[in-house]
């Protein structure tokens, strides 16, 4: 809010004196904000849930649980804002009509705003675990991504107008998100979270391609409606892909675990030894001693029906 804040206040500085730029479109960039900042609504639904349980595990030194939850977090935020920067970069004009065909025009630095907006929320993620461990650490990020935001819209407004502002804003969230990878990476020994992000940017790579072809053949309203329905339709199917494959990888590795399990309680009854997981002990130790009795009376019962002297005995004991 505060880069925001600043870029609106810069771009009202100079009061349409801007080189080739209209006085609206400099009005143009509160409604961008406003448009694109509900991305930021995203992290506001995870982050107060997620957040603080992730803190706690980092307190206690349970490092690679909590690396491991904050990557799937992070890989179902994707799924949530890849779609939704899309929609606005690509229907971005359409979008704005709503409050005038003057805004029309607007819909080229919306979606700059968007993605700045989206990886606010994406790398904010991590800003409770650093602060929880490193508050020193977190002020200093916030420190040097202020500078490099005030720097940027000074050195960016004046050249480029309302494309420097949204790249202004764009620019300080990456640093900002660099600064904490590095933290999380070095400083708290997180493993690279690739693989778990690795599916929604494949899934929003493939969905762009046909996309943007529609978007090359279609012009005005219908080339951003259709191109957004496009990505949308595409983006959904690898999605479900994900999902349905994901829950058949679940239920397999649950299949495996279970009969893994078996093979080892049956391997430590025949071997005297104690099974390789350690929710079965009780049970293992419970069968193990049932099957001595019932051997125990075994013997005992053939070693008596040795000693008898009929013969039908002597036959049934052989």
């Amino acid at each position: 809010p505060f880069f925001s804040w600043l870029c609106s206040s810069r771009l009202r500085s100079f009061d349409g004196r801007l080189p080739a730029v209209p006085i609206v479109l400099v009005e143009c960039s509160r409604p961008l904000v406003c448009t694109a900042k509900g991305l930021r609504r995203v992290n506001q639904t995870f982050n107060p849930i997620i957040a603080p349980v992730v803190a706690g595990m980092t307190v206690k030194g349970d490092h690679q649980i909590a690396a491991a939850t904050y990557a799937r977090l992070a890989q179902w935020m994707l799924w949530i804002l890849l779609p939704c920067v899309a929609v606005l970069s690509l229907a971005g004009s359409t979008i704005l009509l709503i409050y005038g065909p003057a805004f029309w025009q607007g819909g080229q630095w919306l979606g700059i705003v968007a993605l700045a907006s989206a990886t606010n929320a994406f790398v904010s993620l991590g800003e409770t675990v650093i602060m929880v461990q490193r508050p020193h650490l977190n002020l200093l990020h916030s420190t040097i991504t202020c500078v490099v935001a005030f720097a940027g819209l000074l050195w960016l407004i004046p050249r480029f107008g309302p494309l420097g502002a949204a790249v202004g804003i764009l620019r300080p969230y990456i640093v900002q998100g660099i600064l904490r990878y590095a933290t999380l990476r070095w400083v708290f020994h997180w493993k690279d979270s690739w693989s778990d992000i690795r599916s929604p940017l494949i899934a929003a790579g493939i969905a762009i391609v046909p996309a943007l072809i529609c978007r090359g053949f279609l012009s005005g309203i219908v080339g951003q409606v259709t191109s957004a329905a496009v990505f949308l339709a595409a983006f959904g199917v690898q999605w479900w892909q994900h999902h349905v494959h994901r829950k058949d990888k679940h239920a397999q590795r649950e299949a495996n675990t279970s009969q893994l399990s078996r093979k080892n309680a049956i391997v430590s009854l025949l071997f005297c030894c104690r099974p390789l997981g350690t929710s079965c002990i009780d049970k293992v130790r419970s069968c193990r001693h049932t099957l001595r009795v019932v051997a125990d009376v075994g013997i005992a019962y053939l070693f008596t029906l040795r000693r008898a002297s009929h013969p039908l005995i002597q036959i049934s004991s052989l």
